[in-house]
C-alpha cells in the first residue's frame, strides 16, 4: 500500500511508521532549559506513573520546540548534587527534581526515579557522579 500524500492524515493507513528508533523526541519547554539539563516530560492527565525522560540536546527557550535524547541506558554525569547525597551504592537508585534540577539518592515526594549509579560512577572528590538513564522516569508514590 502506498504512503498517503499526508502523513497526518487519517485516511487510508494504519501504523505509520513516521520514524525508526525513536532516540530524540520533540518537546515545548516549560520554562527555560540549559543544552545537557535532563528533563522530564510531565504527562499531566495521562494515566500512569511513567514519564519520558530525557536529556536536553540544545538550549531552548520557554514556549520553544527543542529535542530531546531520550535513550535508554545513556550514561549521565552530573556535579548536581542534593547537599547529603552519596551515590556510593553501584546500581543505587537516582532520584533527580524536574524543578531544581538537583539529583538524590533518596526517594522523596515529588521526585523521579530516572537511573541507577555506574560501576564506575559514584560520587568522587570532585562532586561528580554518573548513571545510566532510564527512557521513562518513575514519580515517587511518596507523599
Amino acid at each position: 500500500m502506498a504512503l498517503p500524500a499526508n502523513e497526518d492524515t487519517l485516511l487510508n493507513y494504519q501504523n505509520y511508521v513516521r520514524r525508526d528508533n525513536c532516540d530524540h523526541m520533540a518537546f515545548i519547554a516549560d520554562g527555560d532549559k540549559e543544552a545537557g539539563q535532563l528533563v522530564v516530560i510531565d504527562t499531566a492527565g495521562i494515566t500512569g506513573d511513567e514519564f519520558f525522560c530525557g536529556v536536553c540536546d540544545t538550549d531552548t527557550d520557554d514556549g520553544d520546540e527543542g529535542t530531546l535524547q531520550v535513550t535508554e541506558g545513556i550514561e549521565v554525569r552530573t556535579n548536581r548534587v542534593l547537599a547529603g547525597s552519596t551515590f556510593a551504592i553501584v546500581g543505587g537508585q537516582v532520584w533527580y527534581n524536574n524543578t531544581t534540577g538537583i539529583y538524590s539518592n533518596t526517594e522523596a515526594a515529588g521526585l523521579y526515579w530516572v537511573g541507577k549509579v555506574l560501576p564506575n560512577g559514584t560520587l568522587n572528590a570532585s562532586g561528580v557522579f554518573g548513571y545510566e538513564k532510564h527512557r521513562y522516569a518513575i514519580l515517587s508514590d511518596l507523599t
